[in-house]
């Protein structure tokens, strides 16, 4: 705590936090899930191609220093950006047409999913809206309770 690396893997862990969170919003507006169970297997498939060992899986965690259930939810992220990815590109014809499809929403993404997020100091990082971080610290003030990251939806 304190060392500039630690600020940086804090930021770090923040930004995909938040962009994680994104992801999740932006699957539920278009209806985009993944079960428990699809996540499960995924991870299992991940970890077999990955990994030679259960001993090599645990100690790149240790060395990564995550625990199975970061690992998880990032399978859980990834299965639903692909997903996303699929459902943008649906009916979009041919390779050009898709790969526009996605550079769009690649644009629109996070301006779209910063507007509606604030960080409460000292988390404040470039994901952040300071119109609504600044919103949320009135709210905070005047005994409204505070805006969380992410923000609720609006």
């Amino acid at each position: 705590p304190g060392s500039r690396r630690h600020s940086r893997l804090r930021r770090e862990a923040i930004r995909f936090l938040i962009q994680a969170a994104w992801v999740r919003l932006e699957a539920g507006e278009h209806g985009i899930a993944v079960s428990a169970r699809t996540v499960r297997r995924a991870f299992r498939a991940r970890k077999r191609e990955a990994f030679d060992s259960e001993r090599e899986y645990r100690r790149f965690l240790r060395r990564r220093r995550q625990s199975e259930r970061t690992f998880v939810f990032r399978v859980k992220i990834d299965l639903l950006q692909e997903r996303l990815s699929g459902h943008v590109t649906a009916g979009a014809g041919d390779e050009v047409a898709q790969q526009q499809a996605l550079d769009r929403i690649a644009d629109d993404f996070p301006r779209k999913w910063r507007a509606r997020t604030a960080c409460a100091r000292p988390y404040v990082i470039s994901e952040c809206s300071t119109e609504v971080a600044r919103r949320a610290a009135l709210a905070a003030r005047s005994g409204q309770g505070s805006l969380t990251v992410p923000a609720s939806r609006r």
